[in-house]
Formats: structure tokens, sequence, C-alpha cells
């Protein structure tokens, strides 16, 4: 899954950006599982979505991120177009090795939870639709720069 504030990390999503960088329409999908993956429900919707973009194109700075609930295609409520959801991740830390023998820090651990956000992509995979959420490249916090530049410098 590439939810909420997962796509910062997500290397499916940092593809799609690449390509929007290109100025090519791109797509990141994710089948949101860790076992039984049901591939078939996500190829059939990765199939739409790309048809789709084909033909209406895309805003520009824009990708979608697409999340695809692992159940069977029947079991889909619909499409739902999501904001980003807001995960929490737990306070574990713990310390692995690299197959080279270097510390690395594993943080969060296994305890993921989402905060509830009407609307949000979390929201809407939880109930069974396909989450599409608009992902536009400029990161820009806008109301914080009028704030920031309010401050003596």
């Amino acid at each position: 899954a590439n939810l909420g504030d997962d796509i910062t990390y997500s290397g499916t999503v940092s593809a799609a950006m690449e390509g929007t960088l290109l100025g090519i329409p791109s797509i990141a999908v994710s089948l949101v599982t860790r076992t039984r993956f049901r591939f078939d429900t996500a190829a059939a919707m990765a199939l739409d979505v790309a048809r789709k973009v084909l033909k209406r194109g895309l805003p520009d700075d824009t990708l979608l991120n697409v999340n695809v609930p692992n159940v069977a295609r029947e079991e889909i409520n619909g499409v739902r177009v999501t904001r980003m959801g807001k995960r929490v991740y737990g306070d574990m830390i713990v310390e692995k090795r690299d197959p080279r023998g270097r510390k690395y820090y594993w943080i969060g651990g296994d305890s993921l939870r989402s905060e509830e956000m009407p609307g949000s992509d979390l929201e809407a995979v939880e109930q069974n639709w396909i989450s599409v959420t608009p992902v536009h490249l400029d990161f820009t916090n806008y109301a914080s720069m009028r704030l920031l530049r309010r401050w003596k410098w």
C-alpha cells in the first residue's frame, strides 16, 4: 500500500513522480496487502485508470496514486477520489544489520494506525473502495510561506 504519508517513502510513487517530471501522464498503482495477493482486481483497475488518463490527460505536475483493496472485484464498492490520509507509526525502534554488517534502524515497527480523516485514501480502502488520490509535485505549504515572511530574518 502507498497510503497517507507512506507515499513519501514509496518507490512506486517516486517512479510516477519521475514520469510526471518528464511530462508523461503517470499513475502509481498499489495493491493493499502483504499476503495472498489478488492481482486480478488491481490489474483490471490499473488498465481502467490508464485508459481514462490516456483519453483525458492529467493536470500539470499531477500524478495519480491508486490503491486497490485486496478483495475480489465483486467486493469493490467503486472508486473514490480521495485526499492523503495520515499514518500513525508505532514508537518502536528496532536495530538491525544490513548484509554488510552495518547497523540501521527500523522506525515504527508493525503497529501501524491511521488518523480518522473523512475522505482520505486510508478510509476509502478500509471500506473496500478503490482510492484515487491526485498528487501534485509542488509540496510547497503556501500558508506557511505567508507566516514565515512575517518572521524577523
